[in-house]
């Protein structure tokens, strides 16, 4: 304990340190480290060439088959640009189908102009 006389004398010091310190990581076999560009790019070209059934895109962006159909895919708004990677189909019994790539880009970008719609 610090006599009482003598606290006023006393002042704290802080000193910060830094070290640099290098630490080997062997990492197993069955994984590898990229960069989160590389990973983000990876990820989108798997997307590349697939595609969606309706039940595809509807587990994805959890809405009613009905309310896609009606304010996504039947809006005049969309109509257009939808047409580039949509199928509709033009008989009973026909499916839709969707470029799975083109599809999220479409739902990422126009994401607020969806919104509205609902």
């Amino acid at each position: 304990m610090i006599p009482p006389k003598t606290k006023h004398l006393i002042k704290e010091v802080l000193v910060i340190q830094h070290f640099e310190i290098t630490v080997p990581i062997q990492l197993p076999k069955n994984l590898i480290i990229i960069e989160v560009n590389e990973y983000q790019e990876l990820k989108k070209s798997m997307k590349l060439g697939v595609w969606w059934s309706m039940e595809d895109v509807l587990k994805r962006i959890c809405i009613s088959r009905k309310t896609f159909t009606e304010k996504i895919l039947s809006n005049q708004q969309f109509q257009k640009e939808l047409e580039s990677f949509v199928h509709f189909p033009k008989s009973r019994g026909e499916k839709y189908y969707f470029l799975a790539s083109k599809t999220t880009e479409f739902l990422e970008t126009r994401f607020k102009e969806i919104m509205k719609t609902m």
